[in-house]
């Protein structure tokens, strides 16, 4: 490994090997982790060996503060989501293992937390901070294992997606109709953990209507105590999913009781069951229509379950970062080192935190400036050189060219018109709050499910990345709000209050 070596030996090596692959982008993050980015990064390189053994060799991941964005080699990145396309379409078993394996590791990481009171970190001794970190660390690499192979079946141009509509075709679909043939049989039986948390606080506000007689009943009326355990078991159950980051906290109870109040003044509902019902008979419809045997419509809707798994996985990682940060804050008290230099350490130098001499904290002080990432095969190497970070930029920038056309997969179908928002930090969530209005058009870089309460007042959502089993799709089915994803272009060829038409049944936004 190197750091910030400009010249001779590895340094130059590698920096000659950078600008002559062919990179393609993966995503782009805001306000992350290096601590926890480089666990994924080292299991895709290391350990994503599926059958053939082939993995990554080469991955890159640059800096600038907190944002980053994510490239592979292009050439491995197409043979590994081939291979693991081909798993997933020709292996059931392979198939429901994914599936058990998200969930199964997403529960474990959750159940690290069970006997812990946040309230208490800041009494820790350096040993149990360590102690949690390093268990917390070792089961996160098993999620990342599998959470990331279901990831790579979008890794290149030629996805998962792009076959499974080939597979359409071969059974008879017209090309014409494969796209929203295709949306159609995203039919998914279980619940995302958003769906969960909505369902239980539906459940809720039926059972104060059904016993309420006189509407007039005030607020504190409402709540027996029954009720107010409902109420808590929920909140301690899905509140980490408004979890935004350091200096933040998970929604409060309060919040609950607001949202419930809201919905018996407006006689509104949270959760509407005739959504699930109308997506199965759609894709009822679709299998008879097109005479889709019992093992294709597995296949579809053991795809359209990615989304479930991967909402299971997030809520657990969200739980994870929550306690996490409270862990590094006190580690940052204690020694004296500023939390955002904590962020950018490997985990091996988290875990050996105190042994840090000033010379290696300076050097990861670098890193939360500018850094790039970069793993050849064989080693790892960190430039926190500008000169060096330039050059590296301007290669990557050349293949990270948008198209301009605002076109992508139809992740829920539907037609409607509004203005545009663009939202792309989670940070920025409360001020949008202030001026997003019902009907509006939620456009993003990245689909954040951070966004969960302007995505339910949206009239349609548009982002530049995804596919169409991501987080914000997975909800936007449950919601029935039109959506597209993985524009490319949606944030720059668009602009703030922009009228646009949003035709989620072709996969196109226009401009008025």
């Amino acid at each position: 490994m190197y750091e910030n070596r400009m010249a001779g030996g590895i340094g130059m090596k590698s920096i000659d090997e950078i600008l002559q692959t062919d990179w393609v982008f993966a995503t782009e993050n805001y306000d992350d982790d290096f601590h926890t980015d480089i666990v994924f990064l080292r299991v895709i390189e290391n350990e994503l060996v599926i059958k053939s053994g082939k993995r990554h060799k080469k991955v890159l991941i640059k800096y600038d503060g907190t944002s980053n964005q994510l490239f592979f080699s292009r050439s491995e990145s197409i043979v590994l989501s081939e291979l693991l396309i081909d798993l997933f379409i020709k292996n059931g078993k392979w198939r429901s293992d994914l599936h058990s394996q998200i969930r199964y590791y997403a529960e474990k990481l959750e159940h690290i937390y069970d006997a812990i009171d946040i309230s208490t970190i800041h009494s820790w001794s350096m040993d149990e901070l360590l102690s949690t970190y390093k268990s917390q660390h070792a089961i996160k690499q098993h999620l990342y294992y599998w959470g990331w192979m279901a990831e790579t079946m979008h890794a290149s141009n030629n996805s998962i997606e792009t076959h499974l509509k080939q597979h359409l075709i071969s059974l008879g679909v017209p090309k014409e109709k494969v796209a929203t043939t295709f949306s159609d049989l995203l039919y998914c039986p279980s619940l995302s953990v958003y769906n969960q948390e909505q369902m239980g606080l539906q459940s809720i506000i039926d059972c104060i209507r059904s016993k309420e007689k006189d509407s007039r009943k005030s607020e504190l009326q409402r709540y027996t105590t029954p009720i107010k355990e409902m109420i808590c078991s929920i909140h301690n159950k899905y509140k980490y999913l408004y979890y935004h980051g350091y200096r933040n906290q998970p929604r409060s109870i309060d919040c609950y009781f607001s949202l419930i109040q809201d919905c018996i003044s407006g006689n509104r509902n949270l959760y509407d069951p005739t959504i699930k019902e109308q997506q199965q008979q759609a894709f009822n419809v679709c299998c008879k229509k097109y005479g889709i045997n019992e093992n294709s419509q597995e296949l579809f809707i053991s795809y359209a379950e990615l989304g479930v798994s991967k909402s299971i996985r997030r809520l657990a990682e969200l739980k994870n970062f929550y306690y996490v940060d409270a862990i590094i804050l006190e580690l940052s008290r204690k020694l004296n080192i500023p939390e955002n230099v904590i962020r950018f350490m490997k985990p091996e130098e988290l875990i050996g935190i105190q042994t840090l001499d000033k010379t290696t904290l300076k050097k990861i002080a670098a890193r939360t400036k500018k850094m790039v990432y970069y793993y050849n095969g064989k080693e790892e190497s960190i430039i926190t050189d500008d000169a060096t970070i330039r050059v590296i930029n301007k290669a990557l920038t050349n293949g990270h060219a948008n198209s301009g056309i605002v076109q992508g997969s139809i992740a829920c179908s539907g037609y409607t018109n509004g203005t545009v928002h663009i939202i792309n930090k989670s940070t920025d969530v409360e001020k949008m709050e202030q001026i997003f209005e019902p009907g509006d058009i939620l456009v993003s870089y990245e689909p954040n499910p951070d966004f969960i309460n302007l995505i339910r007042k949206s009239g349609a959502i548009v982002t530049d990345q995804g596919g169409i089993t991501c987080h914000v799709a997975s909800i936007a089915r449950e919601l029935n709000i039109p959506c597209i994803v993985g524009t490319g272009s949606a944030t720059s060829s668009l602009k703030e209050g922009d009228f646009v038409l949003v035709d989620a049944n072709n996969g196109i936004v226009l401009v008025y």
